[in-house]
């Protein structure tokens, strides 16, 4: 897959806490991103697997805490992206303590 590069500022939802950097509407319509959409990338040059997701004609992703204290960034950080739609299939492996109690009830 084709990798976009762009810059962006994190941005904090006051309601959530949460952090997020909203997607340049250019990159939006050259990924090809309608809905929700995992991805790979890179901020600040922090690898991780995200999701990108659009509301009301924007495109945004999550920045976790995890990837925000990793990468030194805290809302209104400027950011370096890059981005790419991830096409390899995301498993999860249940623990088998865990798989035993649904499969008792």
């Amino acid at each position: 897959m084709q990798q976009h590069n762009f810059a962006a500022v994190l941005e904090r939802d006051d309601r959530t806490e949460g952090t997020f950097v909203r997607l340049p509407v250019h990159v939006m319509e050259a990924m090809g991103i309608k809905g929700r959409a995992p991805v790979r990338g890179a901020i600040n040059g922090m690898e991780f697997l995200g999701s990108v997701v659009t509301m009301g004609g924007e495109c945004f992703m999550g920045i976790n805490r995890q990837l925000r204290q990793a990468a030194g960034l805290a809302a209104g950080s400027p950011v370096s992206l890059s981005l790419e739609i991830d096409q390899e299939p995301r498993l999860v492996e249940v623990p088998a303590d865990l798989a035993a109690a649904l499969k008792a009830h």
